[in-house]
């Protein structure tokens, strides 16, 4: 079974690049901006292609595992090593920007965030309801989404089993939830915008989106896939039904609901989806799309800032010129952050994970 399949690396660059437009031109609200207004969205879309493609990896090593609980370290550690080296990094560059506050507003924006403000942010718990600050950059996801690594044994134990009411309630339950979240009051610029460290629903945003890629597998691996959601037409059929209910204003939690559809789709490598999102460009915004996702927020303010100074004088053309100017930044930084931290993070999370394993096999013969 394909453990990489390129047209989901793809679709996650897209997401990624909907996320930074999203935070760019949310500063330049006009009618033709507006087709980024509901960007956040495409977080969600993350949560749903990580449930999945964790499944997809993971889900028969723990059935299988006679060793759960080295199985359940191997994985954590993976995780850790996939998302803590970049976003230590960003972290820390971060905190000095604003302990430095070259501009003077990041203190406004961000009152009373010192050390211990950081120290809670490494712990990954700013997104679970305890009213922590999270730092100005997409972090809160990243807590939500290490949370639910935590229960992600919990969740195959529940939803891969062979009585197929228990994926069934697990989908039912989650799709509960996202509408519970739409219904919350709590979101930003949308119902499902939900982002903030006060409030459970984040977490509960996360965990819906997760699950529901998780049962998205389960539906895959037990070929309960119907042959026309397998086919090419059926990769353009939902992609223009999407568009088209973003733009006519469909509520946030129906227009999630296209996610999981969408990534059940990918997954057959038809010929569509290979054109659009696994060839070679789509694939390699993929593949440093994690970078994309927490350096673009770093740069977002001042590239908005030199954009309103260009429009100024060139209008709309002094915009899109500024938007160019910091997607091109945005894309050589996270290019040269992949090499250099990211992969050499897995590098040595790989090397730990070797050593560790070593580790726990001698303690099991001793």
């Amino acid at each position: 079974m394909l453990e990489n399949i390129r047209s989901l690396t793809g679709v996650r660059g897209y997401a990624a690049l909907i996320v930074l437009c999203y935070h760019f031109f949310e500063a330049f609200p006009s009618s033709w901006t507006s087709l980024f207004s509901r960007g956040y969205l495409a977080v969600d879309m993350f949560f749903v292609l990580s449930g999945f493609v964790l499944a997809l990896r993971y889900a028969g090593t723990f059935r299988l595992s006679t060793y759960p609980l080295g199985t359940y370290l191997h994985f954590i550690l993976n995780r850790l090593g996939r998302i803590y080296p970049l976003l230590v990094v960003a972290l820390a560059f971060t905190f000095m920007r604003l302990q430095l506050d070259f501009t003077g507003n990041m203190h406004k924006l961000y009152p009373g965030f010192g050390v211990l403000s950081l120290i809670e942010n490494l712990f990954l718990i700013q997104a679970w309801g305890f009213g922590i600050q999270s730092m100005p950059l997409q972090s809160w996801s990243l807590s939500a989404e290490w949370f639910a690594y935590l229960v992600f044994p919990a969740l195959v134990y529940m939803i891969f089993r062979r009585n197929k009411l228990f994926p069934i309630l697990a989908a039912i339950t989650a799709v509960l939830w996202w509408f519970n979240c739409a219904m919350s009051g709590k979101g930003y610029a949308g119902a499902m915008d939900i982002a903030g460290g006060d409030t459970v629903f984040t977490l509960v945003r996360c965990l819906s989106g997760f699950t529901l890629g998780m049962v998205g597998y389960w539906v895959v691996s037990n070929g309960h896939v119907p042959r026309v959601m397998q086919h090419k037409w059926a990769t353009l059929g939902l992609l223009i039904t999407f568009l088209i209910a973003a733009h006519a204003g469909i509520p946030d939690f129906v227009l999630a609901l296209w996610f999981p559809a969408i990534v059940i789709n990918l997954y057959y490598e038809n010929s569509i989806g290979k054109n659009i999102f696994a060839n070679r460009l789509s694939y390699w915004i993929g593949e440093i799309s994690y970078s994309i996702y927490i350096v673009h927020p770093i740069f977002v303010s001042a590239a908005t800032k030199v954009a309103k100074w260009l429009a100024s004088s060139y209008g709309w053309w002094g915009v899109s010129l500024g938007f160019c100017g910091y997607l091109a930044i945005t894309i050589v930084i996270s290019a040269v952050s992949y090499r250099l931290i990211e992969d050499r993070g897995r590098q040595v999370t790989k090397a730990l994970t070797r050593a560790g394993s070593a580790g726990l096999d001698w303690a099991r013969q001793r």
